[in-house]
């Protein structure tokens, strides 16, 4: 019966930390909710949400430009090297200083966001507090594996393999909805086109071949949209399936 045992009964419930950083939360868990936030804004957007850019983890090479300010060397994400152990620089960040005194920064557990000056890119807790995912697998031959443009690398063990599988019905589920959104976007233009076509056919400003092929669009389009909607009532009756069967979290 430890005393920090109420921090595990209340962290994530008592509105005391509403504003304090999410902890506990594994790899998988991060990517699930980058999947969730992308699909929520979407929906919120109607048929503009087929525009959006998905939510992601960010490269590791992207969060470390973005803790360091842009800075090339530089060792925290404030200005200069001041050192952690030293009294000033114990305040820029919610760290343990060398073999640890917890409370010499001014918090004994995590920080409420934002309680720490930001960096020159006015981003907060770049440094300390908790740990934060990047997509990025580690390696230490990872220079070898990366391209200098690209600082990118990705890596996913076997045993996740069947897992990561199914997964993948998910994303396709996804694509499919996005692309039924796409093609009903098209067909509305493909309609106001027409009767367009139909209005100027009939003041004679154009001919009966531009009529038809205006109506040949239309009838495309539709096609399109039917189709859309097969392939993604497929994607989700397997995607249904695997998670029915205990094979993806639903």
């Amino acid at each position: 019966n430890a005393y920090n045992e109420q921090y595990v009964r209340m962290y994530f419930s008592h509105a005391g930390y509403n504003d304090y950083p999410v902890v506990g939360v594994s790899w998988e868990q991060a990517n699930a909710f980058c999947a969730w936030r992308t699909e929520y804004l979407r929906r919120s957007l109607g048929k503009q949400g087929v525009y959006v850019e998905p939510y992601r983890l960010p490269t590791e090479a992207e969060w470390e430009y973005a803790a360091r300010a842009g800075k090339d060397g530089n060792k925290f994400p404030w200005e200069g090297d001041l050192p952690m152990e030293e009294k000033e620089g114990c305040f820029y960040a919610n760290m343990k200083p060398m073999e640890g005194n917890y409370v010499k920064d001014g918090n004994i557990i995590t920080a409420r966001a934002g309680t720490y000056a930001p960096n020159d890119f006015g981003l907060y807790d770049m440094a300390g507090n908790v740990s934060e995912w990047t997509s990025t697998a580690y390696t230490e031959s990872v220079g070898r594996l990366q391209n200098d443009l690209n600082p990118q690398y990705t890596y996913n063990a076997a045993v996740q393999n069947f897992e990561l599988s199914f997964r993948s019905l998910y994303d396709s589920v996804q694509s499919y909805a996005s692309a039924l959104n796409a093609a009903k976007v098209s067909l509305e233009c493909e309609r106001s086109d027409l009767a367009a076509a139909q209005l100027r056919y009939e003041q004679g400003t154009i001919s009966e071949n531009a009529l038809h092929t205006a109506e040949d669009e239309l009838y495309t389009a539709q096609d399109t949209v039917s189709g859309a909607e097969r392939d993604l009532f497929t994607a989700y009756n397997n995607y249904r399936w695997a998670v029915d069967y205990g094979l993806l979290a639903g």
